[in-house]
């Protein structure tokens, strides 16, 4: 508005007609199009000869804010060729914009906070998850959104309580406000949330611009898994990978899912029991690659009865999802019964 109402001043100061004027409005329209243009095909042509450190521009704005519509404020993650197609603030890093300023403690606690799950320690796992976090803030860095879903993840699975499932659902908030939609980073988080929507979870709130105080603030339709009793019972002795698989087995977020599979079950029959009986088959093969030998350990999990229902096909894909094959230097090849009983208390 500035520019017109300057221009129609000096128009008039000037004895210059309305036509001629808005004509030459209209022509630098044209130049400044053609300008923009051109600076977006020069930075095409770079994307091919140059490094993927942005080149100069002659304002103060990057290309991508000359270029594009998108806003500023973007979470990392966006597919890039080079750091000149990446929001403000990021710089392409493996074909994807990151945020150049992070935190090298950070990273290193996020490390740490993914060994110690791997191993079942959850509750040093979330300590040093929480450490990251503020190791990036304490940078002025955003928290990547890795660490973000990882934590909400984490907590969303080995939830027991009311207040597990709040601090859950407000990390996963988190979360979902600093990915990118249809991100991979989401899948695990929103697959623990299906979960809890019998239990009261409204997930309309995860849309609110605002995060919410709480999250379960419907009547549940369903008991909560706390009133399940579950068994998970590995059969054998001095088998190699025994005492890790068995550990595995053991974990809450697993028993949280196999409550949930009987719960489905409960809601449809009304059952106050159910069982599943399994093969699990862990082998450790080796592969001669001349230097050196690789083992290579896989896991299988096979029914070892003919009942057909919706509980074992359920259990079995929760086991399957939270097995990891131990890693063992020498060749295994072992099979066990695996029990699972699920009944409310």
């Amino acid at each position: 508005m500035k520019l017109e109402t300057s221009a129609f001043h000096h128009a008039h100061i000037f004895g210059i007609s309305l036509s001629a004027l808005l004509e030459w409005i209209f022509l630098g329209a044209q130049l400044a199009f053609g300008a923009g243009v051109l600076r977006v095909l020069q930075g095409c042509t770079a994307l091919s000869e140059g490094p993927s450190r942005p080149q100069a521009v002659p304002s103060n704005e990057s290309a991508f804010e000359q270029a594009s519509s998108l806003p500023l404020t973007l979470p990392s993650g966006l597919s890039c060729e080079a750091s000149r197609d990446c929001p403000k603030e990021q710089l392409c890093i493996e074909r994807q914009c990151r945020f150049e300023k992070g935190s090298v403690a950070g990273e290193i606690l996020l490390a740490s906070a993914r060994t110690l799950a791997q191993k079942g320690e959850f509750r040093a796992a979330k300590e040093a998850y929480a450490q990251a976090k503020e190791a990036f803030e304490k940078e002025e860095a955003p928290p990547p959104p890795e660490l973000l879903c990882e934590q909400a993840a984490l907590w969303l699975g080995t939830a027991s309580d009311g207040l597990g499932f709040e601090n859950g659902a407000s990390f996963a908030y988190d979360c979902f406000r600093h990915s990118l939609p249809g991100s991979p980073l989401r899948g695990a988080v929103e697959r623990e949330l299906a979960r809890f929507r019998s239990q009261g979870l409204d997930v309309s709130l995860f849309d609110r611009p605002s995060k919410p105080e709480r999250f379960f603030t419907l009547p549940p339709s369903l008991p909560n898994p706390d009133s399940v009793a579950v068994s998970v019972e590995l059969e054998g002795e001095n088998q190699p990978g025994l005492g890790d698989m068995r550990g595995q087995l053991g974990q809450a977020s697993l028993r949280n899912q196999i409550a949930n599979c009987f719960l489905q079950l409960w809601s449809q029959k009304r059952e106050q029991e159910a069982r599943a009986l399994f093969n699990l088959r862990f082998t450790v093969r080796l592969r001669d690659m001349g230097d050196y030998d690789l083992f290579e350990p896989s896991l299988e999990l096979a029914k070892a009865s003919d009942s057909e229902g919706s509980f074992e096909a359920c259990v079995a894909q929760a086991i399957t999802q939270s097995l990891t094959p131990p890693r063992i230097q020498r060749v295994v090849s072992w099979q066990l019964p695996l029990r699972v009983h699920a009944r409310m208390r």
